[in-house]
């Protein structure tokens, strides 16, 4: 199996959910489940992030009088939208969409292009919305991308980012969705500056200073994050 892997990037003003990542760039939106036919997408997407974000996004996405998916135009399409679960700082959000000639998801061009069968991660942030495609390793890509590509909305670019070996998949090890927001934050930071490497490229003082926050309450967070994690890694395990 083989990734493909491509970024869409919105100007303000394009979409109104886009508009609303970019007025909260704390916020991420990653799928767990996008599967498509000819004929109908379902996916269930997390959102994390602060509550009061969460509130703006969540009403955008369950709103049925607007097309999450379509990233060519509006369109009057039959979808449906239900909250799953809802905590302080995650969403976890039910999409079906039904598939009409000239308003077609992302999913259902690569169905079209691709075949059946195709896995899809989505990561929505600020003004981009990256996707990762698995697909066989003989399979093209051409087609795909120039359909894509031929259904752009004015202000949405479309960037290549790689074609390689299958890299990992994250879909079915999205977990810890009870971490707050803070705990969130500070293990992403403490990750990016190579807090957990061997040896520690950046200790606990020095992160808390990139931060802002102060060292004992940055250890704190990351120790109840760490405990959260593990204890669903080891409720995962068989």
């Amino acid at each position: 199996m083989r990734e493909f892997v491509f970024t869409l990037s919105y100007e303000r003003g394009v979409d109104t959910l886009v508009d609303a990542f970019i007025d909260h760039p704390d916020v991420t939106a990653l799928s767990t489940t996008c599967v498509a036919t000819a004929e109908h997408m379902w996916r269930v997407d997390n959102l994390f992030g602060p509550e009061n974000a969460l509130d703006r996004m969540e009403a955008l996405f369950v709103d049925e009088s607007r097309c999450n998916e379509c990233h060519a135009v509006s369109c009057d399409t039959e979808r449906s939208h239900e909250v799953l679960d809802r905590a302080p700082t995650c969403r976890v959000l039910y999409t079906h969409r039904r598939e009409i000639h000239g308003c077609h998801s992302i999913p259902y061009l690569a169905v079209q292009h691709v075949g059946s069968g195709v896995l899809f991660e989505t990561e929505r942030t600020g003004s981009t919305y990256e996707w990762t495609v698995l697909m066989p390793d003989d399979t093209g890509v051409g087609g795909l991308y120039d359909a894509v590509n031929a259904e752009l909305r004015d202000g949405v670019t479309l960037d290549l980012e790689h074609v390689t070996g299958h890299q990992g998949w994250r879909a079915g090890t999205l977990t810890a969705t009870t971490l707050s927001h803070a705990q969130r934050e500070a293990i992403k930071a403490a990750v990016a500056h190579g807090y957990y490497e061997t040896p520690r490229e950046c200790t606990i003082t020095e992160l808390s200073e990139r931060l802002d926050v102060a060292r004992s309450t940055l250890q704190y967070r990351l120790q109840r994050a760490e405990s959260q994690l593990f204890a669903t890694l080891v409720d995962d395990m068989p």
